[in-house]
């Protein structure tokens, strides 16, 4: 069971973080998004709140999942009408425009599915620059 603070953001032992913080981590300038990786690519990761940053390989990006809305939102261009519906009824869905995806990293012999680390401290992973 995962614990949520008041804003709806995972509590993470030993990482305090505001109101604000969440807020800019789920929709930062353009400046301040880094690409999403590749598989192959060589990213850092931290297992823990403050822990020690190791190398890791992408193994796979998991942007497909319309159920998770730090990927994807519905199409709405009339708040008042609600989503935009296709040929069969079904709220349409985008991008939204900074994705925060899990991606499975290969860390030594193990697996890890994590979400970039956008709060400083954070458990994920980060690109190998500016970390």
């Amino acid at each position: 069971m995962s614990v949520e603070t008041r804003f709806g953001a995972p509590v993470i032992p030993g990482l305090p973080f505001t109101r604000e913080m969440v807020i800019w981590a789920r929709c930062r300038p353009p400046a301040d998004r880094p690409p999403l990786p590749a598989p192959g690519d060589e990213v850092w990761f931290r297992a823990d709140a403050h822990g020690p940053l190791v190398p890791a390989t992408v193994l796979e990006i998991l942007i497909g999942n319309q159920q998770d809305l730090s990927v994807w939102r519905y199409v709405v261009h009339d708040p008042a009408a609600g989503p935009v519906l296709d040929g069969e009824g079904r709220p349409l869905m985008e991008l939204v425009d900074d994705p925060w995806p899990d991606v499975v990293l290969r860390v030594g012999a193990s697996r890890h599915a994590t979400k970039e680390a956008r709060i400083a401290g954070s458990p994920g992973w980060l690109p190998m620059r500016g970390a």
